[in-house]
């Protein structure tokens, strides 16, 4: 995956909202807040982004593989989406002038982000130094790189390409998989940086802990749901429909394609779901319903972290999410 850091840092004066400088701090609050908000922002842009560029590869084979997602020619899309996040972050925390230069910035003490560097995830090498607001722009950015490359990466990275852009029922299969594991990723990383703001707005029965989704029963519920409808899709479209009240499992008669029919290898990893307890490690992976488990499993660590990341004044990063390479 390629970050565009240096080039994000020499070209932020360009995109900053600018004003006159000055010495008044700004609202905590509101820069705590503006952080998860842009950093919400950013990941749903560039999940849009990448997401497209792995469903025409399995759709059409440009590229020929998904790991080649994004492509340089997106480079430039996604050099405009971090320096906006870098110029909103700087417009709620940078002080009067708006920019991250120490004069009248938010302190990293009032906003839970003096911790020296970045956490990591998953041992991916997020662990640049944080000595400004502009320091912890890069931190969420590559943060939330890591989410999709690896949250959808897991469904997306092993397909069989011998399929790809066959129109097969394989190829259907494949494609279901990505998109569907994608759709998941999203909106499960979206609920989550919602949860987490009400819990740092003080919201009425939003605490931490026991923190986000536990805090609100019926997003647990929500949650619980979501992962049921990405099974029963994937399962309809690879010949395991289920029942018609969407138990979310590959019970039709016949049962579904497998995971080695379609490519799949488990790569789940020794990690534990900081929200659920859930172990992703999943040895043998025959069973379309087995892939799923895998799949669901590393999204949901990957989401859970990265909200989580985004927050640090509100709650500390769940151990075993800075993972080692």
């Amino acid at each position: 995956m390629r970050l565009l850091r240096t080039s994000a840092v020499v070209a932020i004066g360009c995109l900053s909202l600018g004003g006159a400088a000055g010495t008044g701090h700004a609202d905590p609050l509101k820069c705590a807040r503006g952080i998860n908000s842009a950093h919400a922002k950013y990941e749903k842009a560039r999940a849009k982004i990448v997401l497209k560029c792995q469903d025409r590869s399995v759709n059409k084979g440009t590229p020929a593989s998904p790991t080649s997602c994004p492509t340089t020619a997106d480079d430039a899309k996604l050099l405009t989406l971090e320096l906006k996040l870098r110029a909103q972050i700087a417009a709620v925390c940078g002080g009067a002038d708006k920019a991250c230069d120490g004069i009248g910035d938010e302190s990293l003490a009032s906003i839970g982000w003096d911790i020296g560097a970045c956490p990591d995830l998953d041992g991916e090498g997020c662990t640049n130094v944080i000595a400004n607001c502009d320091d912890v722009a890069t931190c969420v950015a590559c943060i939330a790189d890591e989410t999709l490359s690896k949250g959808a990466g897991i469904a997306y990275d092993q397909l069989d390409d011998g399929e790809f852009a066959t129109g097969s029922a394989v190829n259907d299969c494949q494609r279901a998989l990505g998109k569907e594991t994608g759709r998941y990723l999203k909106t499960r990383a979206k609920l989550l940086g919602k949860c987490w703001d009400k819990v740092q707005k003080g919201s009425s029965g939003f605490t931490d802990p026991p923190g986000c989704p536990a805090t609100d029963a019926k997003l647990v519920d929500k949650l619980d749901r979501l992962r049921d409808k990405l099974t029963h899709k994937v399962c309809k479209a690879c010949g395991g429909g289920g029942d018609a009240d969407k138990d979310g499992a590959c019970d039709s008669p016949g049962g579904a394609l497998s995971a080695g029919t379609i490519g799949f290898e488990p790569d789940c990893s020794d990690i534990i779901v900081p929200s659920t307890a859930e172990a992703c490690d999943h040895p043998v992976v025959t069973t379309l319903d087995e892939a799923l488990d895998c799949t669901s499993c590393v999204v949901d660590f990957m989401t859970d972290c990265d909200a989580a990341a985004s927050v640090p004044v509100t709650t500390s990063y769940p151990a075993g999410c800075s993972g080692a390479p």
